[in-house]
């Protein structure tokens, strides 16, 4: 706030409006929700990548990262949606790491 109006903040400008046009495309905000603590389920996946190496990826990984995050993978579906929408999250991030790394 400035001068009791209320101001834009540039550097957070450009994600805030990926977060309402994601919202608007879904139209559901528990959907968004989910979608977006996958997001961060997947960033941690990486940052274990970054440490430990290609290994982590392993799709036979998947169990146990969700339990080590969540306690139980019944938890894990309440946060981030059923078993199928995180499968494919994770193995769409296995693919894009693949396609990054063929190029030259």
């Amino acid at each position: 706030m400035q001068d009791r109006k209320l101001v834009i903040n540039e550097t957070e400008s450009a994600s805030v409006r990926r977060i309402f046009e994601r919202f608007v495309e879904l139209g559901s905000a528990t959907m968004l929700a989910k979608e977006r603590r996958r997001e961060g389920f997947l960033l941690g996946v990486l940052q274990a990548y970054e440490a430990l190496g290609e290994t982590e990826l392993a799709t036979r990984k998947l169990g146990d990262f969700l339990t080590a995050r969540y306690g139980s993978l019944a938890d894990a579906k309440v946060a981030l949606g059923d078993v199928p929408a995180i499968r494919q999250a994770f193995l769409d991030v296995q693919r894009d790491l693949d396609s990054v790394a063929q190029i030259p």
